[in-house]
């Protein structure tokens, strides 16, 4: 079969499903990824898949220019992107398209439809903020986050979601009324590849481990100010955001906030890495303290692949991934005192730290290892 794939960035298909490739050139089938050019088509090819590029980002990508970031709002380049897909299904005549993110389900089926490919899905990867309430401004987003799924139904076969609560958004809010709601368990992760001891550490001295965007809404500022609690009765309490900064972004941490916890010397900022495994495998205990909804995040499975405890909040997506006191701890949004405790805990009694480990494993393994995963979503594709 002829399948084509529409992330928002080549990089994504890397970090998030590599593995998904393989298993299609696996089982025979001809695929091609279309992403604008930049890092990660390299290993796209490598896989035996083909690359064609698209003229133009969709969405906020790290290391994107400036006039890719702004065009994220602009519909003159969304109607543009949407002539590309459909001049790209022309071409290639695909059998099955499959868009990922919220955006490009809206923009990528109608434009395969009219290219005539007779099957169509979209991966809606996390609700986001949008899909929260608040103010006027907030709710007239979300009322429009919702309007433009339930369009993008009536040119889906189905519409796929990665945790059981966005699942029952959908449901329960019919954001999906022309086109059948699917449930993957995350995007999986290589637990062959994400493998490494339990951590033993010394009472007094956990390395706590946040892998992000330095965003607001991804608990950044909650992370440090539990670290600041933290270190003052532990000062041996090691703190660690790994993660790119993103100064176009909105909701983009401030570099003088950043440089002013590195003076204070409660969190390490190591920037963007690459080699994640090695950073995992340095670290003790995992923390992701987003403020918002997740799909389900990859470094949380990642990191319970590397058999490290997580400490979340019980937000949807997150909450998915521990099981309370057994692989770690969920603790609500904005809750610094919360997460400070937990931290404290395993300060003090660090064997707690091991056997958590060991149950983060078993955890992913059981559910997240992708062979399950993509193994459920080809079946469900038909491939």
């Amino acid at each position: 079969m002829r399948v084509l794939l529409v992330p928002n960035t080549a990089a994504s298909m890397v970090w998030f499903r590599l593995p998904f490739l393989q298993a299609l050139v696996a089982r025979g089938h001809r695929a091609w990824v279309a992403a604008p050019e930049g890092t990660g088509v390299d290993r796209i090819l490598a896989t035996g898949v083909g690359f064609v590029p698209v003229f133009q980002s969709q969405g906020w990508a790290l290391g994107g220019d400036a006039s890719a970031k702004a065009s994220y709002t602009d519909p003159f380049v969304d109607l543009a992107y949407v002539r590309d897909v459909h001049r790209i299904c022309r071409v290639l005549r695909p059998d099955l398209v499959l868009a990922y993110t919220h955006k490009l389900t809206l923009l990528v089926p109608p434009a395969a439809r009219a290219a005539g490919v007779r099957r169509v899905h979209g991966m809606v990867t996390g609700m986001g903020p949008a899909h929260l309430r608040g103010g006027p401004r907030q709710e007239l987003t979300r009322q429009a986050f919702h309007a433009t799924l339930r369009a993008a139904s009536a040119a889906l076969d189905s519409m796929i979601v990665l945790n059981r609560d966005n699942l029952d958004d959908v449901r329960r809010l019919a954001l999906a009324p022309f086109c059948t709601p699917w449930l993957m368990d995350g995007e999986g992760v290589d637990t062959e590849a994400f493998d490494a001891p339990a951590p033993r550490p010394e009472a007094g001295r956990v390395t706590f481990l946040m892998v992000a965007r330095l965003v607001r809404y991804k608990g950044v500022e909650v992370f440090a100010q539990a670290a600041r609690r933290v270190k003052a009765q532990y000062p041996h309490a090691r703190f660690v955001l790994v993660g790119g900064v993103d100064p176009n972004h909105p909701d983009a941490v401030p570099e003088a906030t950043l440089q002013s916890w590195r003076d204070e010397g409660i969190v390490e900022l190591p920037g963007f890495v690459s080699d994640m495994a090695r950073v995992y495998a340095d670290a003790d205990v995992f923390v992701l303290p987003s403020d918002e909804t997740e799909g389900l995040p990859m470094s949380i499975m990642e990191a319970m692949a590397m058999r490290r405890p997580i400490l979340t909040t019980a937000v949807p997506g997150n909450r998915e991934t521990v099981e309370d006191g057994v692989n770690g701890w969920r603790f609500a949004k904005g809750d610094v005192a919360g997460l400070a405790g937990h931290m404290q805990a395993l300060l003090a009694a660090p064997e707690r730290v091991t056997a958590m480990g060991e149950a983060s494993r078993d955890r992913c393994v059981r559910r997240f290892d992708h062979r399950v995963v993509n193994a459920a979503l080809l079946d469900h594709l038909g491939l």
